[in-house]
């Protein structure tokens, strides 16, 4: 049986996998070309910009929770408090 603190990993896992998909749509205009203004500009050149710093936000204190979760898991903690906490 998973232990209940994958979910929640699993989760920030899908958002940052979400948040790179996100910025490979915002940045297409400015590397392929695909949706580039008539004056060649990125329409999403601001969206970009918030997207890449979510992104990188996403490997700084949430790698503390995943070491967290993974010591709590091993010492095989079962409270529902810290599955709520997560």
């Amino acid at each position: 049986m998973l232990n209940p603190l994958i979910y929640p990993m699993a989760t920030h896992v899908a958002w940052a996998a979400g948040l790179y998909a996100l910025l490979t749509v915002v940045r297409a205009p400015a590397i392929w070309g695909l949706g580039r203004r008539a004056d060649g500009s990125n329409p999403w050149a601001t969206l970009e910009r918030r997207v890449s710093a979510n992104l990188s936000n996403q490997f700084e204190w949430p790698l503390f929770f995943h070491v967290a979760c993974m010591l709590l898991i091993l010492a095989g903690a079962n409270d529902p408090v810290q599955h709520f906490l997560a």
